[in-house]
């Protein structure tokens, strides 16, 4: 298997868990089981920003992407079209972090951050589904040796700054304070029952 794809997968995994994160939170709040962490959901959006947009995905579109572009050119329209699902991932998490900040400032921000919430976990989970099934097992049978040479080389320094080996202070902070606020099962934190 190449490193690469065991990368990715890796990735998927993390920014799935993060996701359950917030899935959970939105579930609980709604049902008003948990009195709402704005932190919580201020630290869970920042990954998701700062994350798979600045990280993840630039990666499989330059390294990844390119390569299957080059070895199958009639590829392009699958790949353009996820290439457009990486921009508007990125605009949609831009209105989650609005709708986040308008929330913690009032509390009848609630429904639009529900709605960006539920629309990006939908979103995002299709997405990283349609990698999962249909392109990572394209690349692994069309891709020849060479090019996962330079493709892995580009993912072995892909370490994720959240959940790596090698994580860097800022996102080991933020993992940190994910884990410190997410009520059990996710995190550490008791959760705190809306009265």
């Amino acid at each position: 298997m190449p490193t690469a794809i065991q990368v990715i997968r890796m990735e998927h995994f993390n920014i799935a868990s993060v996701l359950a994160c917030l899935a959970h939170c939105v579930r609980e709040i709604e049902a008003g089981r948990w009195k709402v962490d704005h932190q919580l959901l201020a630290a869970v959006v920042e990954y998701l920003e700062r994350y798979p947009e600045v990280y993840h995905h630039p990666k499989e579109d330059d390294f990844l992407f390119a390569a299957m572009r080059r070895r199958q050119p009639e590829l392009s329209k699958k790949l353009d079209m996820v290439h457009e699902e990486h921009v508007k991932g990125g605009h949609m998490l831009s209105e989650l972090r609005q709708a986040q900040a308008a929330y913690s400032l009032d509390s009848n921000g609630w429904a639009r951050f529900k709605t960006a919430a539920e629309a990006y976990l939908v979103f995002e989970r299709r997405h990283m589904q349609r990698e999962e099934r249909e392109l990572l097992p394209l690349a692994l049978k069309i891709l020849h040796e060479e090019d996962w040479k330079e493709i892995d080389e580009a993912f072995a320094r892909n370490d994720d700054p959240l959940f790596g080996s090698d994580r860097r202070q800022e996102f080991k902070d933020l993992v940190d304070r994910i884990l410190e606020l997410a009520p059990s099962p996710l995190g550490f934190a008791q959760r705190e029952a809306v009265a």
